[in-house]
């Protein structure tokens, strides 16, 4: 099984629920959105990244990949029952895997796939929105919705050009026989 935890607030409860349900011989894959160790509680523009990231995901506080492993180790070493095999940043630059994960996200040349995130594609979205909203064509909070969203995406593409976020923190467990 795959299970994506980002939302959830309890990471113990969560990763022991799962570790609970899983059948023996059964292996759970999970990853998680977390800052990395590149991240400095102390540096204000790290600060702003991981609450743009959390505020505009709506997600809850986000953690290390160091204490997500750790949550992940404690519920397996609970269950007695679960063998955790490794930890890794799936988006790492590899030979393997030279384009950084959040490239994808970044405006690149012209073309009308990247015309979406150019600063003139986010201004006629922006447009839209807003007149959209005032003209009664979209709901009221459309708007606002869009502002969060785009304070997300701001928040995913420094936080992944200054390696202080990665959204996808990868952890293989395995329930071994009773």
């Amino acid at each position: 099984d795959r299970v994506s935890t980002q939302s959830t607030w309890d990471k113990n409860q969560c990763y022991s629920e799962l570790l609970r349900v899983l059948k023996p011989g059964g292996k759970i894959a999970i990853y998680e959105w977390c800052i990395t160790d590149q991240y400095r509680a102390d540096d204000p523009k790290h600060r702003r990244i991981k609450k743009m990231v959390e505020e505009g995901d709506g997600l809850p506080d986000l953690e290390s990949c160091a204490d997500s492993e750790r949550f992940f180790r404690n519920a397996a070493h609970a269950s007695g029952k679960m063998k955790f095999h490794e930890a890794w940043d799936a988006t790492a630059i590899t030979a393997r895997n030279p384009i950084p994960w959040y490239r994808a996200l970044k405006p690149g040349g012209f073309s009308i796939q990247s015309f979406r995130t150019s600063t003139l594609g986010i201004f006629c979205t922006k447009q839209f929105v807003y007149w959209g909203e005032k003209c009664f064509m979209l709901p009221k909070g459309t708007k606002k919705t869009h502002d969060m969203l785009l304070n997300a995406y701001y928040g995913l593409t420094e936080g992944g050009e200054l390696e202080v976020f990665t959204p996808a923190w990868f952890m293989l467990g395995e329930k071994v026989e009773a």
